[in-house]
């Protein structure tokens, strides 16, 4: 059985939904957990999709800072091109037991489904080979150059993908 993806506003989420939201968000170790509970707040949509012991995946198109936009793009080495992407496609998590279900791409194709005419970048590590197919494989491509992330020693690389009609 397909397990439904759901989407809602952070306006429209009950307070244990943004709590289990940002739970499994937390699970990625990519974002501090008090990070991902303000991002939330200023999100477009969260998306998630639940099992009988509450949400096992999530993803969420963010609506970042004009000064975030611009440090990442520039961190990149791409300065001028924050000014096309102005949502963020971010905190994608899905718990281990479920991976290789195809929840993580079913995910990213809702969030482009309901806002792909606009411009999206993601960032991922520099090393998750799997993320970067699936944004690949969603219209998304690399930009810039590999930087380092401000929480850990790993390294960042993003994408983006351009608004379509």
């Amino acid at each position: 059985m397909q397990n439904q993806i759901i989407t809602r506003q952070p306006s429209e989420c009950a307070e244990n939904e943004l709590e289990a939201f940002v739970t499994v968000a937390a699970k990625g170790e990519e974002v501090e957990r008090q990070d991902i509970k303000r991002g939330t707040t200023r999100a477009a949509v969260l998306l998630w999709i639940e099992g009988s012991g509450g949400p096992f995946a999530v993803a969420a198109m963010k609506t970042p800072f004009n000064s975030y936009r611009e440090r990442v793009f520039r961190k990149a080495g791409v300065a001028e091109g924050h000014k096309k992407f102005t949502l963020e496609l971010g905190y994608i998590y899905v718990d281990k037991s479920q991976r290789r279900n195809g929840h993580g791409p079913a995910l990213v194709q809702k969030a482009i489904g309901l806002y792909g005419q606009q411009g999206i970048y993601a960032t991922t590590r520099a090393d998750n080979a799997r993320m970067q197919e699936i944004l690949k494989e969603n219209g998304f491509s690399s930009i810039g150059s590999d930087y380092a992330s401000e929480r850990n020693t790993s390294r960042l690389a993003l994408f983006v993908r351009p608004p379509r009609p």
